[in-house]
């Protein structure tokens, strides 16, 4: 919302200048349109990061975002998307940015996750300014699709600021592969490494890696799409939605995984959602939650519904060479070997 905002008042810059505008300004506010067209999702409205709502999005930045198509990958102000146009729009945003401490909320490592019609995953938005219970908690890490450590939200003090948190990507046989670090894990004696390969209306794998000398308990959590019918089944959480929707999100991992969904809690706040400003409506999360020192887990969201795969992640895996296992009931194991190297990732397999 702040970058739309913004984009508004270089182009007020550029009219009071005229035609004595530097090309540099010029520019920066071409360059500002075309990164709003892609904080779009298919809907046509904007995405939910950090202090934003679902207000109306500009005409000419709506017809800009449904010619978005591929990877928009920023890692210095630590924001990436993949999107794909009609007939079968998706969208994927993967986000680690702390730039400053006014409008930042704690969602390392976020993702938000658009698929066959439906927002499968949705950060919270902005409740209001003011310091009650659900502007706290729509600035906490329990409102975003993260993982916590010992059931804490990650701070939000300028003396935090990492600045991006986005260290790789990569693309290859229809698979994108995107790669961050939470740098504010390592105050509670963790590394953690998140990797997301994302096959466009096939599957969204989420690995996670985090290494520590002491144990830990961690915490997944996946901020469901509130138009969306949520059940649990055994450790699987199955969605459907509008007009044949059907998605599945399973968990594998080195420690077991218990799992909870959380609609509209009051005590403490979670399950909520902000489309608009003091607006609180019920929405599932799911929380996954594991305990060790070391613990690698691969959250798996299915978005075929005739290969319903899972994931598993081989032994041995690291953030710098992993390999996933797919297999969908019934069907052959597809593998996905993924190596980095500097910012690039090498994906083989798929």
């Amino acid at each position: 919302s702040y970058h739309l905002a913004a984009r508004i008042l270089t182009h007020q810059f550029v009219a009071l200048v005229g035609k004595s505008a530097p090309a540099s300004l010029r520019r920066l506010a071409t360059r500002m349109d075309e990164v709003g067209g892609w904080l779009i999702e298919p809907d046509g409205r904007r995405v939910l990061l950090g202090d934003s709502n679902l207000k109306v999005t500009p005409p000419d930045i709506l017809v800009r975002s449904k010619r978005d198509n591929g990877l928009l990958w920023l890692p210095k102000s630590g924001v990436s998307i993949i999107k794909r146009p009609a007939p079968d729009p998706s969208f994927l945003l993967f986000a680690a940015t702390f730039h400053n401490g006014t409008h930042n909320q704690a969602d390392a490592l976020t993702f938000d996750l658009f698929a066959n019609g439906e927002r499968v995953t949705t950060d919270s938005g902005l409740y209001d300014k003011d310091a009650d219970p659900y502007q706290v908690f729509s600035r906490s890490s329990y409102s975003h699709s993260v993982m916590t450590i010992d059931g804490k939200s990650f701070p939000l003090g300028a003396g935090q600021r990492y600045g991006s948190g986005l260290r790789a990507v990569g693309q290859s046989h229809g698979w994108y592969a995107l790669e961050g670090v939470n740098p504010l894990a390592s105050l509670q004696g963790v590394t953690h490494h998140r990797l997301l390969l994302y096959k466009p209306g096939y599957a969204l794998e989420v690995v996670d890696f985090a290494q520590s000398k002491q144990r830990h308990t961690y915490s997944r959590y996946f901020q469901l799409g509130p138009k969306l019918h949520v059940t649990q089944h055994g450790g699987a959480v199955d969605m459907t939605g509008r007009k044949g929707f059907v998605a599945r999100l399973t968990s594998t991992g080195t420690a077991p995984a218990k799992l909870k969904l959380l609609k509209g809690q009051k005590h403490p706040l979670r399950g909520l959602i902000f489309p608009s400003y003091r607006d609180a409506v019920p929405r599932t999360t799911a929380e996954f939650t594991s305990r060790g020192a070391n613990v690698d887990q691969v959250a798996t969201f299915a978005l075929d519904r005739s290969a319903a795969v899972r994931g598993t992640l081989a032994a041995g895996s690291t953030p710098d060479d992993a390999t996933v296992k797919l297999k969908a009931p019934g069907g052959a194991a597809t593998t996905l070997h993924v190596t980095r190297s500097g910012g690039k990732l090498s994906i083989s397999g798929g």
